[in-house]
């Protein structure tokens, strides 16, 4: 392959416009199991009539993304524009990329403009034994974009937990000063006045009242905490597939107050063939996304496998597809593609 040099780097010219069915080779990008932030220097090239130039990538940016030797789903956008006239990048690959031997099954570079995808080609790459490994451990699906909103929920989450912390700790201190009050008075015999004593209603401690500290206060505040800020995990729970499709999705869903974000990866099958601009078929439905008024939607339109380009629609919590792709290519009945998808409400 054709090949660059900017400050001191080699950068091997990868070009998009090749045909939607032909993989191209990137040995840069095949790396040993445990390899972790891989820097994989590209220049990505268009050709037109004959002659090649660079991509311009000035407000853009560079996405990989493909299924590894079992089938798992990564995608990742940690990709640098190096000079963004010439189209040079340093891609940094994470380790999820590296986790199983073999070639991946497929995989795809592409450029994006906001929530537009520009441009995208097939590329092949491989993953090799690491001799000194002692286990591999499990490929597991990664999708970089989805894993940086939730460290960004735990982000908001950690700090207010810190503080409900301190505040636990603070309460206990109060705590133990109240009953060494009460026992002051159990031994001098204050207000008693020469009969037991039962304290009711709301008994005030210099501004402090004693029953919601000596009670259930701090079990209602954690309750009130929780119902706030939750995370259910990965789970396929909700999950229904409509009108013949099937798949192996799973959802991811997280809350901090009134915000709910719903993550959806995982792979499906069409239940029958999608024409390019045919019908809208219902494939799946979200249950929580019931009685959710109009939720926000990250992803409208991505390219899948084959170089078809789909469009996500929503009918209540029902998701549909249709085939966009303008090259008129036609996915078969049961065509198996990869769906991430974001909704937040």
């Amino acid at each position: 392959m054709a090949s660059t040099t900017y400050a001191g780097h080699t950068y091997t010219q990868v070009d998009t416009t090749f045909n939607g069915d032909v993989a191209v080779k990137i040995d840069e990008l095949s790396g040993r199991q445990g390899d972790n932030m891989r820097l994989v220097y590209l220049q990505l090239v268009q050709t037109s009539g004959g002659v090649t130039t660079p991509w311009n990538l000035s407000n853009r940016g560079v996405e990989l993304g493909g299924k590894d030797y079992q089938g798992r789903v990564k995608l990742t956008n940690t990709a640098t524009v190096t000079n963004a006239a010439k189209g040079l990048i340093i891609l940094s690959v994470p380790s999820a990329f590296y986790q199983t031997v073999g070639d991946y099954q497929s995989a795809y570079l592409r450029i994006v403009q906001g929530s537009t995808v520009v441009s995208t080609v097939n590329v092949a790459f491989s993953v090799y034994q690491d001799g000194l490994a002692l286990t591999s451990g499990e490929s597991v699906t990664y999708i970089g974009q989805i894993s940086q909103l939730v460290a960004q929920a735990n982000a908001l989450v950690d700090p207010l937990k810190t503080k409900i912390e301190s505040t636990s700790s603070a309460a206990d201190a109060v705590s133990t000063a109240v009953k060494a009050y009460q026992n002051e008075i159990a031994s001098t015999g204050v207000a008693k006045v020469g009969s037991n004593n039962t304290f009711t209603g709301n008994q005030m401690f210099d501004q402090i009242t004693a029953n919601s500290i000596s009670g259930d206060a701090w079990g209602k505040i954690q309750a009130l905490v929780d119902g706030k800020f939750s995370n259910t995990g990965n789970s396929s729970k909700g999950i229904e597939y409509v009108n013949g499709a099937s798949g192996d999705l799973t959802k991811q869903l997280v809350q901090i107050g009134p915000i709910h974000m719903l993550a959806i990866s995982g792979g499906m099958r069409t239940p029958r063939a999608l024409k390019p601009w045919g019908e809208r078929v219902e494939v799946v439905r979200f249950s929580d996304l019931d009685g959710v008024q109009n939720p926000m939607m990250m992803m409208r339109e991505t390219p899948a496998d084959l170089g078809i380009v789909l469009w996500y629609q929503m009918n209540g919590s029902t998701l549909s597809i249709q085939n966009i792709t303008q090259s008129g290519s036609t996915a078969n009945a049961n065509w198996y593609f990869q769906l991430s998808q974001m909704y937040i409400w």
